[in-house]
């Protein structure tokens, strides 16, 4: 019988971050040469990625922590079991540190949020006749955060499905990011990794 071995991945944090980064780029292309669909649909894809890189961050760090020790399993389904992106970030970073985000630097907590509101707004867009200038309501106390269209009369995709807003939505997952491995220890360290994907494309890590 073959001996079977369980890996954690880990890695798809930079994958999606680097997604995330690659379109903006493509989002700012279809906004110069006026190419709408590209436009909006590479913004949408960006603010994805953006948020789909921290929830892989807080993931592969929970898993790999809590069988490292670092973490009891208590506290590791505790973060599991909390489903809002920005909530489960911050007891993340509680979890290592005295104070969380939300502490350290409000501000960013508050954009975390917003941007993964967005996110959820654009990924589970439930369509519905609705007035131009309205705001979906998972969104109605945080639109004024997120960068967005304010020429009269449009709808709120319209608003958001744009390169600056995906280039901000980008910059919040980069600074949550940083200040998160400032706190958090390292998922793998070197010696632990004992398989490795082809790296020629960027791919994630496994450990064994």
């Amino acid at each position: 019988m073959a001996r079977s071995s369980s890996i954690l991945i880990a890695g798809y944090d930079d994958v999606f971050l680097a997604e995330a980064r690659a379109c903006v780029e493509r989002s700012k292309r279809g906004q110069h040469e006026d190419d709408a669909n590209l436009h909006a649909g590479a913004a949408a894809s960006s603010i994805v990625a953006a948020c789909a890189a921290i929830e892989a961050y807080v993931s592969e760090s929970v898993a790999y922590h809590e069988y490292k020790g670092a973490l009891s399993a208590e506290d590791a389904e505790r973060i599991r079991d909390e489903r809002r992106t920005w909530a489960m970030t911050n007891k993340l970073v509680k979890s290592f540190a005295t104070k969380g985000l939300d502490s350290t630097d409000p501000d960013l907590y508050r954009q975390l949020e917003a941007t993964a509101r967005l996110r959820d707004t654009i990924a589970h867009r439930s369509a519905a006749f609705q007035s131009t200038d309205a705001w979906p309501a998972w969104l109605a106390n945080l639109h004024e955060i997120i960068p967005h269209e304010r020429t009269a009369g449009l709808d709120w995709t319209s608003r958001v499905l744009r390169y600056d807003t995906a280039a901000w939505a980008v910059d919040v997952a980069e600074q949550v990011l940083a200040r998160a491995r400032a706190v958090v220890p390292e998922k793998l360290s070197p010696i632990e990794v004992t398989l490795t994907l082809p790296t020629e494309h960027g791919g994630p890590h496994g450990e064994w």
